[in-house]
This record gives C-alpha cells, sequence and structure tokens, in this order.
C-alpha cells in the first residue's frame, strides 16, 4: 500500500501526486505566494547520500541556466527536512504518443505528416540546446516528451541525463541505463554515450508515430536487446507515403554505429529542414564539442577475448606499452561482456595506491549495491575487513586468509549467469590481491572471466601484445572525434600510432581551432610526445580548475567526494557546490574519471601536473595533505606525503602504522617493505620493530630468519610466546623434536598461558595436561603445536585429553551437556571395556545435542569431532553431522574444523566406495589445504588421493602421491599412512600387501581397521578375524569380510543398507558365478558404476572380482 502524500512540502500545500521515479517523486503543489499550481519535484528518502543530494543540486542548477522554448521553466530549490526539492512549471496538455494519435483520428495522412514536421523540428532543436549545453538525455520517448494546447513540445524528465563525458560506465556494473524500445546500443553498459544516443531515441520515435510499431520490437527487455545487438531495423513501413529523404534520415537516425548516424542535432536539424522547409525553429549557438574517439584496431587481441568468453572460465592479459589503448580495449571488451549478459565489474589497480585488496574493495562494492544480500549477514564482520562501511570488523588472525577469500568467493559466486573482472594496469595489484585472484581462479568460481591490462610481461597468463595504430584507423578515430571526414596523415606521423597520444593531440589541436574545413590548419605545429600534449590542453583551461588538478595530483590514486570535500575548502574550492562543479567540469575535460562517489586523475595527466609545480610548491602542498588526512586510516598515504614534503621524522609512525595494517589482511610482502622502510628513516631505534619484522617474515613463510629474530629477542627478554615463536618456525622447517624441546622450555617459565585447573584424581599428570591446551578446538596454544602435543601423547592419553577440553573452555550448560556425551561416547571406544555400540548411541546423543547449540565456530569443531566417531562407530548419521559441520565452518571461517570436516568426508566415502563423491571432496581438501599452509592435511590429501589412483587403476599418479609421504617421514604418523598407501598400490598391482597391524580400539580405529582390512586381503588374518574386531563399529569392513568368507547374501544386505556402491557390485558378481545367474551381473553393472569407477574397470571387475586375487605367494 502507497504512503499518503504529504499535506506540505516545505511552504508548499500539496495537491497531488504526479507521478514516481527511481530517483525523485513529483507533486502538484500551490505556490503560496501566487496562488498558482506548479510541479514541485522531491528527492527520493533513499537517497540520503552526500553525492546524490549535491548532484540532485547540481540539476537543478544546470536546469535555471536552460532558457528554451522546449525545455521546461525551474524556479526555486528548498529543502523538506534532509531532502532537497525543486519547483518548476506545471504542464498542461498529452505526452507526444497521445498528442499524435488524436491528430491522426482528425486529419488526412499529408496534414498529419506537416505537424509531424513541426514536432520533429522543435524535438531536434530542443535537443540541439541541451547538447550545446553539453547534456545528453538517454531517456528520450513519447512519455518524456510534452506536448501542450499550442503544440509546443517541451522535454521532460532529465532524471538519467549527464554531463557528456562525465559519469563512469562502470558506476554499476552491468547497469543499462534507459528505456530498452528506445535505447541506443551503446546505451547497453559499456558504450560511448553522446549526442548521437539521443538522435537514434529520436529515431526510434519517429519511426514508431509513422508505422504504428517498433523498429527492434520484442516482448520483453530480453528480445529487444538481443534484436537490438544482433539484427537491423525492420523496413519503415508508413501508414501513407513519405519522402525517400525522410526515409533515410529516420533509418540513418537508427544506425546500430553511432558514427554512421548524424554527427549531430546541427546536421540533423539541417536535412530535417530540407524536408520539412515550412518548419520555424528556435536556433541556438553553442560550443562545438568533440566526440570520444570510437575503438579502432586490436582485432587479434578482441578475437582472444571473444575465445575467452565463449569458453566462460580463465584469465586474459594485455600488454601494451603506456598510451597503447589498454584501458580502451578493456572497455571494448566489457562492453562486448554486457552484450553477452555478463556482469561486469571494473577495478583500476593503479587508483587503489597498494591498499590491501582495494581492487576487490572496489568490485564488492558493485557486488552489494544494493545492500548486503541476506546471505551474506552471516559474513558481514570478516567482509568489513574490505568494506569499512559494513561496520566492526573481525579480527582475523585466527581464520586466517582462507577465511576472507571463500567470504568473496561466496558473495561473486551470486553473479548470474557470469562475471566479467576487468583490471586495469595489472602490475599494480597489491600481494593480497593477487592471492586472492589466484584462489577464485583455483577455486575454479562458476563463470568467472578475468581480463587485465599491463605494461610490464605477466607470463603467469595468457597474454596478448596491443599493437600501434595504422593510418586508416588513425583517420577513422580523428573522424569519430571530430564527427566529420578528415585526413590524418599529419597525425599519424605525430602520433606514431599512440592511440592515447593520437586523442590527446586531436583534442589540443581542436580547442586551438586547429581544424579546419576537415583539415589541419596550415603551419600548425603537433606536439610529438604525450607531456606536449597535454601541457599544450592544460594551459587552454579555465585557471580555477587548477588548484583542484594540483590537489588531485598530489593525493594519487581515486578520491572519494567526502575525502576531497573534507580536506580542499579554501585551497581549490570554497564550498561544496563549488567543489563538484569544477570536479565536473574536469570529467568534461576527460582528465579526471568519475568512478560511483570517487574521482580518479589519470597517471598521465598528474605527472605533467606535478612537473609543472616547483619543488617548494610541491612539498608545501604535500604537507597540507599530510596534515589534512592526519585523522584518518591512509596511514601509507600521510607517510608518503611527509617524506615528500621532505619531513623525515613525521613519516615514520603513518609508515609502521600502514606496516601493521598490512599484516593484519596478510600483505606480508608489503608489510616488511614498509617496516624496511621505517627502519632505514633517521631518528633511532624503534620500539618491537624486530617483533614485527619476525611476524611478518613467518607469516611470509620465511621460517629461518623470523627463527633468528625470535631467537634474538627471547636472548634479551626469554618468554613462553617467544618460545612459541621459535617452535613455530621449526615446525615449519620440519623440525619437530626440536619444537618440542622449546616447548618444555617454555613450560619452565611463569605464565598465565597453561593454568588449567583439573580436579581430578589425576593431578599429577597436571603439566603435561596444560600441554595439551585444547587440541584441536582453537584456544591458548597455536594450532601447529597443539597438532604436534596431539601426535606426541602417551598411550592412553585420549580420554583425559577430551576431559581437558570440557574444563578448559568456561562454556554454557548446553555445551557442556554435549561435550559430557561426546566424552562418554570416546571413553567406550578407547577405553578397556569398548564397545562401538555404545560408543554410537552416546556419540548420537553429542550430535542432536550439539547441533541444537548457538551456530558458532565451537559447534562446527564439535560436529565435525562427534560426526566422525560416529561415523567410525557405524552411525549412518554421523555424515550428516559432518556436513553440518562444515557448513557451520564455512559461515564462521573455523579453517580447522572446515580441514577436517573435508579431510574425512573425503576418507569415509573413499571407504563406502563412492568414489566420484570421495574424489570431490578431495579435490576441495587440496584448494583449502593450499591456503590453510597445513602440511599435515596435506599429507592426509596425498593419503586420500593416492589410494583413489589406485583403486582406479591409475599406478603412476598414486605413487606421486605416495612419493609426497616418503618424502615428509619426520611427521610423526606419515609412517603408518605410508604404510597404508603403500598397501593399497601393492594390492592393486597384485603383490602382497606388507602392512603391520594397529590395535583396534582408540582414536585411531578407523586407520586400525583398513589396515586390518588390507591384512585380510593379503592372508596375513582370516576374513573371520576381521569380522570379529569390527562388529558393531564402520560396516564396510564387515561387509567385505562376510563376503569373503562367502555370506555373499549378508554381504550384498549390508552393502545395499549402507549404500556401498562397490561392496554391492562385487557381491553381485560373486552371486552371478555362485548360482549360475548371468543376470546379476547387469545389477552389478549399475552398482558398480554408482561408484564412478572408470568404465575400463567396472567392465573388468564384472569379469573378474580384482578384490578376489591369491596374494600368497
Amino acid at each position: 500500500m502507497s504512503a499518503p502524500n504529504p499535506e506540505k512540502i516545505g511552504d508548499y500545500p500539496v495537491e497531488k501526486l504526479l507521478g514516481v521515479g527511481g530517483m525523485a517523486s513529483v507533486y502538484q503543489v500551490r505556490d503560496p505566494a501566487s496562488g498558482q499550481s506548479v510541479a514541485c519535484k522531491v528527492m527520493s528518502e533513499d537517497l540520503g547520500d552526500e553525492v546524490d543530494r549535491l548532484r540532485f543540486e547540481r540539476e537543478f542548477r544546470l536546469a535555471t541556466r536552460f532558457e528554451h522554448p522546449n525545455l521546461i521553466k525551474v524556479f526555486e530549490m528548498g529543502y523538506w527536512g534532509k531532502r532537497p526539492y525543486y519547483t518548476m512549471e506545471l504542464l498542461s496538455g498529452q505526452d507526444l504518443r497521445a498528442y499524435m494519435q488524436d491528430l491522426s483520428m482528425r486529419m488526412e495522412w499529408d496534414e498529419w505528416l506537416g505537424v509531424l514536421g513541426l514536432v520533429g523540428g522543435q524535438m531536434l532543436a530542443g535537443l540541439e540546446y541541451i547538447h550545446n549545453k553539453q547534456v545528453v538525455h538517454r531517456d528520450l520517448k513519447p512519455e518524456n516528451i510534452h506536448v501542450d494546447r499550442q503544440g509546443r513540445v517541451r522535454f521532460l524528465d532529465f532524471g538519467l541525463a549527464r554531463d557528456v563525458g562525465g559519469e563512469s560506465r562502470f558506476t554499476k556494473t552491468g547497469m543499462i541505463v534507459g528505456t530498452p524500445a528506445y535505447m541506443a546500443p551503446e546505451q547497453l553498459g559499456v558504450g560511448e554515450v553522446d549526442a548521437r544516443t539521443d538522435l537514434f531515441a529520436v529515431g526510434v520515435i519517429l519511426y514508431e508515430l509513422m508505422s504504428g510499431c517498433l523498429p527492434h520490437p520484442g516482448p520483453d527487455m530480453r528480445t529487444i536487446i538481443f534484436h537490438l545487438i544482433s539484427q537491423p531495423p525492420e523496413p519503415l513501413v508508413t501508414y501513407g507515403g513519405i519522402p525517400a529523404a525522410l526515409t533515410r534520415l529516420v533509418m540513418g537516425l537508427l544506425a546500430s554505429e553511432a558514427s554512421e548516424r548524424p554527427a549531430g542535432c546541427k546536421q540533423a536539424l539541417a536535412d530535417w529542414t530540407a524536408i520539412f522547409p515550412q518548419v520555424q525553429l528556435t536556433r541556438s549557438q553553442g560550443t562545438r564539442e568533440l566526440f570520444k574517439s570510437a575503438f579502432q584496431g586490436q582485432t587479434a587481441a578482441l578475437a582472444a577475448a571473444e575465445q575467452l568468453l565463449a569458453r566462460r572460465r580463465g584469465v586474459l592479459v594485455a600488454r601494451g606499452a603506456p598510451g597503447s589503448g589498454k584501458s580502451r580495449w578493456l572497455e571494448e571488451v566489457g562492453r562486448l561482456g554486457v552484450l553477452a549478459y555478463w556482469e561486469v565489474a571494473q577495478a583500476r589497480c593503479a587508483a587503489t595506491n597498494g591498499q590491501p585488496f582495494g581492487p576487490w574493495a572496489d568490485i564488492l562494492r558493485g557486488a552489494f549495491e544494493g545492500g548486503l544480500p541476506a546471505e551474506m549477514e552471516p559474513h558481514r564482520s570478516t567482509l568489513a575487513n574490505l568494506l569499512p562501511e559494513l561496520g566492526e570488523a573481525v579480527h582475523l588472525e585466527e581464520a586466517g586468509k582462507l577465511r576472507l577469500f571463500r567470504c568473496v568467493y561466496q558473495a561473486l559466486s551470486r553473479r548470474n549467469p557470469g562475471l566479467m573482472i576487468l583490471l586495469d594496469d595489472m602490475e599494480e595489484l597489491d600481494q593480497g590481491s593477487r592471492e586472492l585472484l589466484a584462489y577464485l581462479l583455483r577455486a575454479e568460481l562458476p563463470g568467472l572471466v578475468v581480463v587485465a591490462s599491463c605494461s610490464t610481461p605477466y607470463d603467469k597468463f595468457p597474454m596478448v601484445e596491443l599493437q600501434p595504430l595504422d593510418g586508416t584507423q588513425v583517420v577513422a578515430v580523428c573522424e569519430s572525434m571530430l564527427g566529420e571526414r578528415f585526413g590524418g596523415g599529419e597525425l599519424l606521423a605525430a602520433s606514431g600510432g599512440n592511440p592515447l597520444l593520437l586523442t590527446e593531440i586531436i583534442k589540443g589541436a581542436f580547442v586551438a581551432g586547429d581544424f579546419v574545413g576537415g583539415h589541419l590548419r596550415e603551419g600548425c605545429v603537433l606536439p610529438t610526445t604525450l607531456a606536449k600534449a597535454l601541457e599544450r590542453r592544460l594551459h587552454t583551461m579555465d585557471p580555477k580548475l587548477v588548484p583542484l588538478l594540483s590537489w588531485l595530483a598530489v593525493w594519487q590514486g581515486r578520491a572519494d567526494f567526502s575525502d576531497l570535500s573534507s580536506h580542499l575548502f579554501g585551497a581549490a574550492a570554497a564550498s561544496q557546490e563549488e567543489l563538484i562543479d569544477r570536479l565536473e567540469g574536469l570529467v568534461r575535460h576527460q582528465l579526471v574519471v568519475r568512478e560511483g562517489k570517487g574521482y580518479f586523475l589519470l597517471p598521465q595527466v598528474a605527472k605533467v601536473v606535478l612537473e609543472a609545480i616547483s619543488l617548494e610548491a610541491r612539498r608545501e602542498l604535500h604537507q597540507k595533505m599530510a596534515q589534512a588526512l592526519q585523522n584518518t586510516s591512509f596511514h601509507e598515504r600521510i607517510g608518503y606525503h611527509w617524506l615528500a614534503a621532505g619531513q623525515t621524522q613525521k613519516a615514520r609512525g603513518p609508515i609502521l602504522a600502514a606496516a601493521r595494517a598490512q599484516s593484519a589482511l596478510y600483505n606480508y610482502g608489503r608489510a616488511l617493505e614498509l617496516y624496511q622502510k621505517a627502519e632505514n628513516l633517521p631518528g633511532g631505534a624503534v620500539a618491537d620493530l624486530d617483533r614485527f619484522k619476525a611476524e611478518a617474515l613467518l607469516g611470509w613463510h620465511r621460517p629461518e630468519p623470523a627463527y633468528e629474530l625470535f631467537k634474538q629477542l627471547n636472548q634479551v627478554n626469554p618468554s613462553l610466546e617467544l618460545l612459541l615463536k621459535m617452535g613455530e618456525c621449526q615446525w615449519y622447517q620440519g623440525h619437530f623434536q626440536r619444537a618440542f624441546q622449546l616447548l618444555s622450555e617454555g613450560v619452565k617459565l611463569p605464565s598465565e598461558v597453561f593454568s588449567i585447573r583439573v580436579g581430578f584424581w589425576w593431578d599429577w599428570m597436571r603439566l603435561r595436561a596444560g600441554m595439551s591446551g585444547g587440541f584441536p578446538g582453537g584456544g591458548k596454544l597455536p594450532r601447529w603445536l597443539r597438532r604436534a602435543l596431539y601426535w606426541m601423547r602417551p598411550k592412553g592419553w585420549q580420554v583425559d585429553y577430551y576431559f581437558l577440553r570440557m574444563w578448559e573452555r568456561p562454556a554454557g550448560t548446553r555445551e557442556i551437556a554435549a561435550h559430557e556425551a561426546l566424552l562418554h561416547g570416546l571413553s567406550f571406544l578407547v577405553g578397556p571395556l569398548g564397545s562401538f555400540v555404545k560408543a554410537r548411541r552416546y556419540l548420537l546423543q553429542a550430535g542432536e545435542r550439539a547441533s541444537a547449540l548457538a551456530p558458532s565456530a565451537f559447534q562446527a569443531e564439535l560436529l565435525s569431532d562427534i560426526g566422525f566417531y560416529a561415523s567410525v562407530c557405524g552411525a549412518k548419521e554421523g555424515l550428516e553431522l559432518l556436513k553440518q559441520a562444515r557448513g557451520r565452518s564455512e559461515q564462521f571461517g573455523a579453517v580447522l574444523p572446515l580441514l577436517e570436516s573435508t579431510a574425512r568426508l573425503t576418507q569415509l566415502n573413499r571407504l563406502a566406495g563412492r568414489f566420484g563423491q570421495a574424489q570431490n571432496w578431495c579435490a576441495e581438501l587440496l584448494q583449502l589445504v593450499r591456503h590453510a599452509q597445513d602440511p599435515i592435511e596435506l599429507l592426509k590429501y596425498h593419503t586420500q588421493q593416492s589410494i583413489l589412483y589406485s583403486y582406479c587403476h591409475e599406478p603412476e599418479r598414486a605413487q606421486e602421491h605416495l612419493a609426497q609421504l616418503t618424502n615428509r617421514a619426520d611427521i610423526p604418523r606419515t609412517k603408518r599412512d605410508e604404510s597404508l598407501v603403500r598397501g593399497y598400490a601393492d594390492l592393486f598391482a597384485r603383490k602382497k600387501p606388507a602392512v603391520a597391524g594397529l590395535r583396534v580400539g582408540g582414536l585411531d580405529t578407523l586407520l586400525a581397521l583398513e589396515l586390518e582390512f588390507l591384512r585380510m586381503l593379503s592372508g596375513q588374518v582370516t576374513p573371520a578375524r576381521l569380522l570379529g574386531v569390527s562388529r558393531g563399529a564402520f560396516p564396510l569392513f564387515g561387509c567385505a569380510a562376510l563376503r569373503l568368507s562367502g555370506k555373499l547374501e549378508d554381504a550384498l544386505q549390508v552393502a545395499r543398507k549402507n549404500d556401498y556402491p562397490l561392496e554391492e557390485g562385487l557381491a553381485l558378481v560373486a552371486l552371478s558365478r555362485k548360482r549360475g545367474q548371468p543376470e546379476l551381473v547387469n545389477m552389478a553393472r549399475a552398482a558398480l558404476e554408482r561408484s564412478q569407477l572408470p568404465s575400463p574397470l567396472v567392465e573388468k571387475m564384472l569379469s573378474k572380482s580384482v578384490l578376489e586375487g591369491n596374494f600368497s605367494g
């Protein structure tokens, strides 16, 4: 239900609502001074942003300068609360379509055509006027053209209008501005919008009025757009006869290429008045402006981009010298993407000044332009590390980059049907952004295409070279900018085919009046360098814009309007209104690019501007900028400005703060550069600098130099924390015994880190109890150390360890209840009176209690442990608990439970014979391990992947992964995993596996059962032995034992009950032979195919089971 109309807007009583748009509402109000009714336009309540308000005000100021019979008059501006409004004349009459339809009912065709001549002439005259004011309407249609009772045409609704060359085409990614049926092809997101865009809409309107249909028809937007970009307009068939010249003019206005339409309203009006000589028009004399250059050349690079789009996945980098048209090529590729219905997002890497993940922040802002989606709410605090406007950020130290990367992955995976990311100046990407890009590519984000430009070689991705323009292309660029024929031999010689230099030469020559009658003025001197061309153009600018250019050059990178308005008053502008006017002036001059609500001075322009400023004046500007930014978070920029101002002592603090900020977001390489820069500045020693450098080195996986720094610090002031850091360095180098020795030294030091109080009869174990530190739940000890202690634990510690986990954390009653059930289940699993059945009962009870807990990373950890051990005890619900744990881990960025849940799902699906699912989980595990930098989980991946390849009869690939285990025999438990993997390799090579047994019971029960399974297949133990020790445990082992002991019906029943497709197929094969029933082979084939083993292997199994060989010698 719509809200009721307000009684008053300011001092204006409201009479009725006239219309509502996306940006504003229009009311009919009464002017209290005159008593006359007027129209009142009010900015929408949803648009409360400062920049939106200023642009609304600017729209009013521009309209006040319009004085033309075909444009509406505006009167007064004011505020209604915080919302600006302005009043304008109230019109009576009809929209253009209704007006012409009414006339067609009362007039003969020739008379009606004469009225069309008058109306069309006024339309073109009004457009000529606003185009001369550098405004493009962008939403012309019959509903936005009003005709009063006297037949005077008025243009309405400038809500989508913009200054020529002003707005960035990527303000909203993939956004289509306008009404589809009346849009020109260049309006589909990334085209060159100029005066000819409005002329296309005029052509559509004239076509529709004369024929009664649209040139690009369709029932919906998608159909219309497809027709627009793929087919010419339908032939013009009118109600009556029309001059051939009129047909040519209308079809010319509808040309898909802007360069093939009339160059402007002046030319169109000349053609129109030649057809309708009776038309008397009010003409305006405006300043002629250049069009934006048409894209030329680079056919090979464009073809490569088209092939990439066809593949719908991958990366392409275009390399070219400065000025070779890299940015222009990216725009053209983006246009191709929009035409193919891709979401398009652009980031200028050079505009972010190396801020951590700066380009990705720009891309995410585009993705969340409508607000953070509900499904992303749980990740708000994580994403706030990139987008501070989302609120308070969570500290990511424990979760690591993986948490942040997965949040970005989830945010971008919402884009449909595909996402094209354009990265300008890719070599300027910061370290974190490079890693995030690599992560998204490895994760194979569906429909992700990355197209980038760079000036230096970038060998990691496919690359194309951009070529200079030839003479024909130079002429085409010049003619597209001038809108008329031109011979450009001199321009080719001056520019050398460099697109950027060419366009700058044309702009400078145009401003200087060197173009005369389609030729360059005789004797004019053309610059041959970009700097000279820019200098020439800058000298012709309004002097009032020069201080603003200087500030933007000193600022470096993109500047948000809010930052500029906070720091530039009195220097480059006296008010916000004046500032935005001057910024928009620079945009029109094509020296500054508007990106959303920020402004970016082109680097080549900044260089020329700075060179023109004296050293003393430049230092003064840098000092003022540093002072203005002092209370902001732009630490690196502040340090840069103090250095540029020659005040090195003041630069150290901001540079150190910038280094810590880079470390907080894992840009350790950049952090080390900044620490080194701070250390080299004069001013004495910096407190804790070595500590910061050591932590950055460790984070950057440089454990050797990090260890030396930590060692030096510990010699000066010994502490447990430093010993733990030293131990972590030793761990990453594989020196596990040395890491444990450092821990032993540390626990002798007084510290509250290990102050766990355990009120049980084993108080004498308190020291070792403290060392267990709550593995693997995250708490008092680093993860590497918790893992080391777990693998080095003495026998019989399993139960005590879980008791300690329960008592270590201050938890609520529900958490303790879930822990107690887990503990009871494990006590039956590992204790001397072990029972898989009783363990299963308590573990399922623990699963119910854990599922009822409030969602958290702790819940994910608990569910992962419960789900795995419940599966070990034969509970089918265990897999669902593991999947639930994994989902919760992703939601809260709990890295360790995420890794463990994925590894466990891989192992359990592989054992169950669901090899397709196991392979999928294994691929996911590899992706996670690469970013978590966890050596133990990496070995788990190699273990599972090697066994999977063995099952698929790919021994070479299995041996590759086995070699990884052999190379890391220093890691605890690796030898047992290696024995398991080697046993499978020998088994499928039809050798007798040499595997040693392991006690069934304890936390390694599943490994022990699998080793017994291999020993049974090799004849070392009987099926009855395996059947006995596995009773009540993971049913796969009992199923295999039943099959190999000849109890095929029982084995088949167990396999079907637990969805073990491999065992089901093998049992059916054996039954087919035993009973002589060939029809069972088809059932066996269906079961084996469900396991997703390779087809040749399935056929081999159907002929003879590979698991029934005789290995007795």
